[in-house]
């Protein structure tokens, strides 16, 4: 069993499969289809939820102290 994994939009209840695996995809498939969440109603995509379950992680991150927080300078 071979695996081909791709991203596409659902337009009118159908899959487009992208060129370069429809050699590769013939006879009978097994389908199996992930809902993104982080879409809203209009198909956009939700950066909020998108940042807030998939924080951006930088490793020299350092917060501000306390003093730094409310230095009024």
């Amino acid at each position: 069993m071979s695996v081909v994994k791709f991203q596409t939009i659902v337009e009118d209840g159908s899959i487009s499969i992208p060129t370069e695996f429809r050699n590769q995809i013939i006879g009978q498939i097994e389908v199996v289809v992930t809902i993104n969440d982080n879409v809203n109603k209009s198909g956009e995509k939700d950066f909020l939820r998108e940042m807030i379950e998939n924080p951006m992680i930088d490793p020299d991150f350092v917060p501000f102290t306390r003093e730094e927080i409310y230095d009024r300078t």
